[in-house]
């Protein structure tokens, strides 16, 4: 038999006109977390379940604007770095 865990108290008291709540909640509701692909695949039915290249040339195609946007993220990295060794050299370093 596992016992209940105690509540938590705060730390300190709360600001004049505050309240603190404290929440319980049971083991049997928490989930842990997925390891593996598989184990995140079955939880999620039906959810990439295959490489579809038509399935996914229709997501994308519809949104070009989200494609931009991540080779931007991707990119900027680099192109910082290239730019970083640009002055660099330029600067006789």
């Amino acid at each position: 038999m596992n016992p209940s865990p105690a509540p938590v108290a705060p730390q300190s008291s709360p600001a004049p006109g505050k309240s603190v709540t404290t929440v319980t909640v049971p083991a049997s509701s928490v989930k842990p977390a997925a390891t593996s692909m598989e184990d995140w695949a079955a939880t999620h039915p039906g959810e990439f379940t295959a490489y579809d290249p038509k399935s996914i040339e229709a997501h994308y195609g519809r949104r070009p604007l989200m494609i931009v946007k991540r080779l931007i993220r991707v990119l900027w990295p680099f192109a910082i770095f290239y730019l970083g060794l640009l002055l660099d050299r330029m600067g006789g370093k």
